[in-house]
């Protein structure tokens, strides 16, 4: 009886739908829905039993256990009844039926939206943030730009500083090897490479693109330091080479060179300077100084000699015009002749234009009779050259370095010089030795 009243009052509350599992949840073996036993009863009404009224009061009190208003969930039912009240493939449907249901639900608050009430982006606020965006950008690439030159620069000074040492010590080189070597007369063939890897250094960063035209190249040049004959850094004995045109006539000519010297031995070569001139004029003085009185004995050869001396200066000029993109002088031979003499009556001779070699004059006058002749211009490279230090080649790329002494390009005055075999020099010294 109880039984029957639980079961109407559920299919009344839950509705058809519930009841049916739960009529079939009644015959499975075990199964108790809401059973109230008697012992249950007794225990709660003191050993007695209970009328009508009282246990439809019990069963309306366990019904307040079930939600009410709500879809059949074995979950939302007591434990009596979630265990085993329905199939699993009746609560699989119901699940997916109540999936269905919230997601018609979606949808319906989906399509309930006006999306024509939604607002567009605002097409100038956001060209304003790609702006502001790509200023951001620009700002990193300017920083990184500017970070780069600086240190691009950085590198750049440091190597810069790297040069100049390196020209520094490369020109102290020089200078010191041309100071114990005699200009390089006396250098040894060990002395000579080094010398020359010091040039090729030195031509390699050459800062003047075309020396020829450059104001550095005017003024007195001093010879420091050369790989052949001091004296065939002049013009007139350049001459003399170009006119060698096979390799036979050039090695006669180095020959006669070598003879040359060697006939100077007892000379003592004093200053070798160049001279070139804002005008187009180079001007090469070779200076020497020999003993006047030698002794000459028929087995010893030549043992020293009185302490009188022979000095003059050789001095052969010539005009330039530059050539090869003004790396170069092409050199025209004037004249040769010899100044400074301190021989009292050979210096009036020499001091005559008449004791002059007018070497331009006779190669006119060879070019007239001779068809087939042509004035020799020898060709004067400049390698190297900065305000203090100038490197030249000849056509036989022999070298010669020099270093600046002054910005004046007038030649020497030797008028000065006393015409009396050095005689005065000599008595002055004595005298101020006996009388001091």
């Amino acid at each position: 009886m109880k039984t029957r009243i639980l079961l109407i009052v559920s299919s009344l509350l839950l509705g058809s739908d519930a009841f049916t599992p739960l009529m079939r949840s009644m015959h499975r073996p075990g199964m108790v829905v809401f059973q109230s036993s008697g012992a249950d009863d007794k225990e709660a009404n003191g050993d007695r039993e209970m009328s009508a009224e009282e246990e439809s009061e019990v069963v309306d009190a366990k019904m307040e256990q079930v939600p009410r208003n709500a879809e059949f969930d074995p979950v939302a039912l007591p434990d009596e009844v979630a265990e085993g009240s329905t199939t699993s493939d009746e609560l699989k449907q119901r699940q997916e039926t109540k999936q269905e249901e919230v997601k018609g639900m979606k949808e319906e608050e989906v399509s309930a939206i006006d999306f024509e009430s939604v607002e567009e982006p605002d097409a100038a606020l956001e060209e304003e943030e790609q702006t502001s965006r790509n200023d951001n950008t620009k700002s990193e690439n300017a920083t990184k730009n500017e970070e780069w030159p600086k240190k691009n620069d950085t590198m750049h000074d440091t190597n810069k500083e790297d040069d100049k040492q390196k020209t520094a010590d490369n020109i102290s080189f020089l200078q010191s090897l041309g100071a114990i070597t005699g200009r390089g007369e006396f250098a040894t063939k060990v002395q000579k490479q080094a010398a020359a890897k010091s040039i090729r250094a030195l031509e390699a960063v050459n800062p003047t693109e075309r020396p020829i035209t450059s104001d550095h190249i005017y003024g007195r040049w001093e010879l420091l330091y050369c790989s052949t004959q001091l004296f065939r850094s002049s013009p007139f004995f350049m001459a003399g080479r170009a006119v060698c045109k096979t390799d036979i006539d050039r090695d006669r000519y180095n020959w006669f060179c070598d003879m040359h010297r060697q006939a100077l031995a007892i000379s003592s070569i004093q200053a070798v300077r160049q001279i070139i001139t804002k005008s187009g004029r180079i001007v090469s003085e070779f200076e020497v100084s020999a003993g006047a009185v030698p002794f000459i004995g028929a087995k010893k050869g030549y043992s020293g000699g009185l302490p009188l001396s022979i000095e003059g200066a050789l001095v052969s000029s010539a005009d330039w015009v530059p050539v090869e993109n003004s790396t170069a002088m092409e050199l025209f031979m004037d004249t040769v002749e010899v100044k400074g003499s301190n021989l009292p009556i050979l210096r009036l001779l020499l001091d005559q234009d008449s004791s002059k070699l007018y070497s331009r004059r006779l190669a006119n006058k060879l070019e007239r009779v001779i068809p087939s002749y042509k004035t020799p211009k020898p060709i004067f490279k400049t390698t190297f050259l900065d305000k203090s230090l100038r490197i030249s080649r000849d056509q036989d790329d022999n070298v010669f370095v020099y270093i600046k002494t002054s910005e004046d390009d007038s030649v020497t005055n030797y008028s000065d010089r006393e015409a009396d075999l050095g005689v005065k020099k000599l008595m002055y010294g004595f005298r101020k030795v006996l009388f001091p």
